[in-house]
């Protein structure tokens, strides 16, 4: 332990048989023998995680090195029992309860060493009851897996576990920057890369967001139906609009004539309540026969000097008529982190970081300015997750609703699931919160997938794990299943699949050779059994490399990985106990998304390269997979210039749902910037069919914007549309003759008028 987190966990609040030092002795007292990392071999307070490992045992042989925030003044908060099921709230009121001095220390003037009064003294002996009850409960668990978390113990336990973050993150600034950095400079990004692979409308002749699973829809900054397009655009400036944000705007086409109509825009900041001036995101959309589902995050920290905790807002519009009308909201905490919709219920799941609430930082003095608030007299809804029609009429989760690791070590970051009837959105049908969780969910008619990213130590090497937890979904109700751990990381919702009653998974590890100041990277893919057994693995793939792309079809993965070279590996699934690599092709570059073209290709789209792994430009690659899991190159086609590098790029390589992919119209879409050597920049989008071995570029459409790129798109009959920040463009599909074009209300279309300023802003600068 460094002596800056030793420093911290030795203030004076803290009693002495809780200081750091004392810790070993203390659990050795209440039956448990300690141990170096904070844990115990046997029934202390603080224990190892019971998450199965590879070989299932649960034994984890490594040392957490993030239990930097909730570890020992949390000694209190071990664990109770699992309770699943019905969904419980509770008013959001101010509570009656206990105070904070039950956790965090004496200041009332109880002596500490007087432990029948001192009541930080009576919460560890409760703690470690409830840990021996947690034990003994959990081999009698209705759930046939095991399952990583244990309810809450408390509110107060979740108010201090947040004001406890709150402070110790400014402290602990440099340790967690020095410490984090380690895998952040390593681990892929875990955005939430939704694909564009399956219309979620009924229209046969319109190309809408794909998903990665049948009847699972997805979310994005675009929907269309044969009458219309609904796309996210950016607000006007804020001389013209009062908010700071997104708004939606809807343009009727003509699918006959490829004509736009009247522009209307969806007023979505005031239907959701938001107020003046505050930043909001319009950060997803779906779209059904009858509704326009919008979900919106918003950041206001402060209103009439009232704390309030960020929020995401599910709008619905009923869009049978001329123009969409607003018909139900609900408001759920947290920020916007991933979603799926099944038919009419909507799977929403949100971030809550209260670390920032209690603690303010001013940047300019390089000082700390510490909130004196207590558990008594602060809002719930700043520390618990919470649901309602409004934010004013939310209501907090009930503790049986809201889980921590078992190892409450990962941070205070609460992920939150509900299942919601888009018919009526006011009220939830289920909600659930689970405690640090990290990544991109993975999502089935019958469960939803959820990980977190586990950073361990040991030998001198620093790696990762990732535990995955399953919940089963039926009719929007949401039940804890099972939990289970793997090496690595996993880097998108596509390394992930179910099939057969069998979860696979493909994941990188990172290993930090402290001594030698490098990095070793391996890859691996698991096979899982319905309560997250480990049954097959296969390890060791392309040592040196990382992931790029996985697809699975079946009983066949097919994972991508990239150094220098891209190598495209098949990997037979048929027995999920013994997994087999069948074959490997390697070409330069490396494809960032695959997709099934049709039942004997896969078709890869992403980055060209030279043979020394200098990228140059994008690429489009066919595979032939048709000869039972041998592999062939079946089609290239590559755009770069060849010159200098980067100097033709495509935001569909990190953006999967930027990609147009029918098969059915053999159509593949794109967009396009490329520069020359005087970093002149020119945008396209670029669109390609594919036939007999060979693709063939069809044609681009050209951006009038030196600035602005095109995002996204689509077609509607023998149309497509295309779509950028700043207009929309529409061409016959046949002829690439331009049909229609329509700019949008942003910067850099509106001229600047006689009120440049408006909330402090002024376009001039």
């Amino acid at each position: 332990m460094s002596d800056k987190i030793k420093e911290i966990l030795e203030t004076p609040v803290i009693p002495d048989e809780l200081k750091p030092e004392n810790i070993p002795e203390l659990l050795e007292k209440r039956g448990g023998k300690g141990s170096s990392d904070g844990g115990t071999e046997t029934d202390g307070v603080l224990r190892e995680e019971s998450v199965k490992t590879l070989d299932g045992s649960g034994k984890s042989g490594k040392k957490k090195i993030i239990r930097r925030v909730c570890t020992y003044s949390a000694v209190a908060a071990a664990c109770v029992l699992i309770v699943g099921g019905v969904m419980k709230f509770v008013p959001h009121e101010k509570n009656d309860m206990m105070t904070a001095e039950m956790f965090i220390g004496t200041t009332n003037g109880i002596n500490a060493d007087d432990k029948s009064k001192n009541p930080a003294s009576k919460a560890e002996e409760a703690a470690s009851d409830n840990a021996e009850s947690y034990e003994e409960e959990a081999v009698e668990s209705t759930y046939s897996g095991t399952f990583a978390y244990v309810n809450a113990k408390s509110y107060e336990l979740l108010f201090d576990r947040a004001k406890e973050a709150s402070v110790t993150r400014y402290e602990l600034n440099g340790v967690i920057g020095e410490e984090e950095a380690r895998g952040a400079d390593t681990v892929d990004s875990s955005l939430d890369y939704n694909s564009q692979i399956k219309g979620d409308g009924s229209e046969t002749d319109v190309y809408n967001t794909l998903s990665q699973v049948e009847g699972i829809a997805e979310a994005d900054i675009i929907k269309a139906n044969d009458r219309g397009v609904f796309y996210v655009t950016n607000n006007e400036p804020v001389y013209v609009s009062a908010y700071y944000g997104k708004s939606v705007t809807y343009i009727p086409v003509d699918k006959k004539t490829g004509k736009f109509g009247e522009k209307y825009k969806i007023e979505v900041a005031a239907d959701a309540g938001i107020p003046e001036a505050s930043w909001f995101d319009v950060s997803a959309m779906y779209l059904t026969d009858k509704k326009l589902t919008v979900i919106i995050s918003s950041w206001y920290n402060e209103v009439d000097g009232v704390p309030k905790p960020a929020t995401t807002t599910v709008l619905t519009y009923d869009v049978t008529g001329e123009t969409p009308v607003f018909s139900g909201k609900g408001v759920q905490s947290g920020s916007y982190s991933s979603s799926r919709m099944n038919g009419d219920i909507l799977w929403l799941v949100t971030d809550q970081n209260s670390w920032n609430i209690f603690t303010e930082y001013n940047y300019y003095d390089d000082e700390e300015v510490s909130d004196t608030r207590t558990y008594a007299d602060t809002d719930k809804r700043l520390y618990v997750p919470f649901y309602g029609a409004s934010y004013e009429k939310a209501e907090c989760l009930d503790l049986s609703c809201i889980y921590l690791p078992v190892n409450d070590d990962q941070g205070c970051d609460t992920l939150m699931i509900s299942g919601i009837n888009i018919n009526s959105p006011e009220s939830a049908i289920s909600s659930t919160a689970v405690s640090g969780y990290t990544g991109d969910i993975y999502c089935t008619a019958d469960a939803l997938y959820i990980q977190q990213v586990n950073f361990e130590e040991g030998s001198g090497w620093y790696g990762d794990s990732t535990t995955i937890s399953k919940f089963d979904l039926a009719d929007g109700v949401i039940t804890p299943r099972a939990s289970g751990k793997v090496n690595g990381t996993v880097l998108d919702q596509f390394s992930m699949s179910e099939y057969s009653g069998y979860f696979r998974v493909a994941t990188t590890l990172y290993e930090w050779n402290e001594k030698k100041g490098t990095t070793n990277t391996s890859n691996s893919l698991f096979v899982l059994d319905e309560n997250l057994n480990v049954v097959g693995s296969v390890t060791d793939i392309a040592p040196t490399e990382t992931i790029k792309s996985v697809n699975f079809q079946g009983n066949t993965a097919y994972v991508v990985t990239y150094e220098r070279t891209d190598p495209l590996f098949a990997i037979d699934l048929s027995d999920p106990s013994s997994p087999v690599i069948t074959d490997e092709l390697k070409i330069n570059g490396y494809s960032s998304f695959l997709w099934k073209w049709d039942d004997e290709h896969l078709i890869g789209f992403g980055v060209d390269a030279t043979d020394e792994g200098i990228e140059t430009g994008v690429k489009l690659v066919m595979f032939d997979v048709s000869d039972n899991g041998e592999l062939k190159e079946d089609g290239y086609y590559a755009i770069s210039s060849g010159k200098f590098y980067h100097s033709t790029y495509s935001y569909a390589v990190y953006d999967r749902k930027a990609l147009l992919l029918a098969p059915d119209k053999n159509l593949i879409g794109f967009p396009l910037e490329e520069s020359d050597e005087d970093w002149n920049y020119k945008h396209s989008y670029a669109l390609f069919s594919y036939a007999d071995g060979e693709f063939t570029e069809k044609g681009r459409i050209e951006s009038e914007s030196e600035y602005t790129n095109f995002e996204r798109g689509l077609y509607i009959g023998d149309h497509l549309f295309v779509f950028s920040q700043d207009e929309a463009v529409s061409v016959d599909i046949e002829t690439m003759t331009e049909t229609d074009r329509t700019e949008f209300e942003t910067m850099n279309n509106i001229k600047k008028n006689e009120e440049p300023v408006r909330y402090g802003y002024d376009i001039n600068e």
